[in-house]
């Protein structure tokens, strides 16, 4: 969560109107979205929907409130601002953090956090070449400091009960050989994370390279067709960035400091500073919430 978020808590629920589709043509809108109120009671009106951000839906004549709604139009650039840049400054600064895209099938789940090429571009192309660019100016702009990082991805799918690394090329593997068989393991010390044994963790130098290996991993993923959706994802997939940041600085220690060994030593004496800070980012895109009497939805295709 970033700084200037503390207050609406660690968790936030933003939701996002699709336009209709072509199969629900001529159909009316199941939902209102009410615009904001002002601190005497009136409509906040813009000139569009999406000059002013509202978070009250109506649905069948009752209010759900929402930290954010994001109207038809809006934007993929608006919507990756509002909801993930934020997250990423958070997760520079050392903290772990997790976007998360859950709806019915066909309600643009993975329209989202993924897009498409250029300006449809989702929420993932935005923040790893977001985070590429910053790291990179951060390591131009340290003047009196020595500053590195690395990033690496991992890439899994959770498909019933089983756990799959999209990373994992099958080719890769003989004709007798299985992928390994991945475990979710707590981690040693009271503060380590939960770890998944066996996941491949690739490092990237690029957003590029980080983008190719997301769309390869796609490849990989369980679809199938449902009645709302011709290639409806049947799995939960989690993309994760893991950086690494590393800088260190030379200070001279002053000359009153009283652990010094003697006054003329003191002054060719020289402290190093080193700082480490690790952090993810998981985005994750899970498996359509449907009803699979509307879907049709049968056997395998009902499992997520």
């Amino acid at each position: 969560m970033a700084e200037e978020d503390k207050d609406a808590g660690n968790v936030q629920v933003v939701v996002r109107v699709r336009p209709m589709v072509s199969i629900e043509s001529g159909s009316e809108p199941c939902i209102n979205v009410k615009p904001p109120l002002d601190e005497y009671g009136d409509e906040i009106l813009g000139e569009e929907d999406t000059d002013v951000i509202s978070n009250t839906l109506e649905i069948k004549g009752h209010d759900f409130i929402f930290d954010k709604i994001l109207q038809q139009k809006t934007a993929q650039s608006t919507c990756y601002d509002m909801c993930a840049k934020p997250l990423v400054q958070s997760c520079l600064k050392g903290y772990n953090a997790t976007v998360l895209a859950y709806g019915q099938t066909g309600s643009g789940k993975t329209h989202t956090i993924l897009g498409e090429i250029g300006d449809e571009a989702g929420i993932i192309p935005r923040a790893v070449s977001d985070m590429f660019e910053q790291l990179n100016n951060m390591k131009r702009d340290n003047e009196q400091e020595t500053f590195d990082y690395e990033v690496h991805v991992q890439f899994l799918e959770v498909y019933g009960e089983d756990l799959r690394d999209l990373l994992q090329d099958p080719k890769s593997l003989g004709k007798t050989e299985k992928p390994p068989k991945l475990l979710i393991r707590d981690g040693r010390g009271s503060k380590a994370e939960p770890q998944v044994i066996g996941a491949l963790e690739q490092r990237i130098h690029s957003a590029d390279e980080g983008m190719k290996l997301v769309y390869e991993g796609l490849k990989r993923r369980v679809t199938g067709a449902t009645k709302m959706n011709a290639e409806s994802s049947r799995s939960h997939a989690i993309f994760t960035l893991v950086v690494q940041q590393v800088s260190s600085s030379t200070v001279p220690i002053d000359e009153e400091t009283p652990e010094k060994m003697n006054r003329a030593r003191s002054r060719r004496r020289k402290a190093v500073t080193v700082e480490v800070k690790k952090s993810k980012f998981n985005f994750v895109d899970l498996a359509g919430a449907e009803r699979a009497k509307r879907t049709q939805a049968s056997g395998n295709r009902c499992v997520s």
